[in-house]
């Protein structure tokens, strides 16, 4: 994996991750196998794994995101994962949505952990997380090879055919 638990909290369930190669620190919440099949069920569900290119042309943004109308869940969720951007939107229909994302190295451990749990999305998840690996931390300036390029344009290929939306 992308990570691994550095430390618990002593006195709390937090844990303290280390993430490898080139993700930045970050914390979450031990969950229990219940709960993360829970989560699991939840993106099944609702959940969008996306990625697109940056509006600067300098790589791939992948994105973990969930909208839904129960802000109770949305709660549940953001207590075990503190660091998602949270967002509130009012829908046409009069009713408020309630939006939690993770975006690029961010959400790769929480793919992970979850991947096993997933059904419906598994293989999106799978091909996602591929997408993640061909992510460098070179920089602005950093050249991404031809093979890269070709990589990335035949996984983002196959997860557009997944979701089963025609972009042209």
């Amino acid at each position: 994996p992308h990570y691994l638990i550095e430390s618990k909290h002593p006195t709390t369930d937090w844990c303290y991750v280390r993430f490898l190669d080139f993700y930045p620190h970050g914390v979450y919440r031990d969950m229990t196998n219940e709960e993360k099949a829970w989560f699991a069920g939840i993106i099944d569900g609702e959940g969008c794994l996306t990625c697109g290119y940056r509006s600067d042309n300098r790589g791939i943004r992948l994105s973990l995101s969930l909208e839904m109308t129960h802000k109770p869940t949305i709660d549940k969720i953001k207590m075990w994962i503190p660091n998602m951007g949270y967002y509130r939107r009012v829908r046409k229909v009069g009713k408020t949505g309630w939006r939690i994302e993770l975006r690029n190295k961010q959400a790769v451990p929480i793919v992970e952990m979850l991947c096993p749990y997933l059904i419906t999305k598994r293989e999106e998840a799978n091909i996602w997380l591929l997408l993640a690996d061909t992510v460098t931390n070179g920089g602005p300036n950093h050249k991404i090879t031809e093979t890269i390029k070709q990589k990335r344009t035949k996984l983002m290929s196959q997860l557009r055919a997944l979701k089963r939306i025609d972009f042209t």
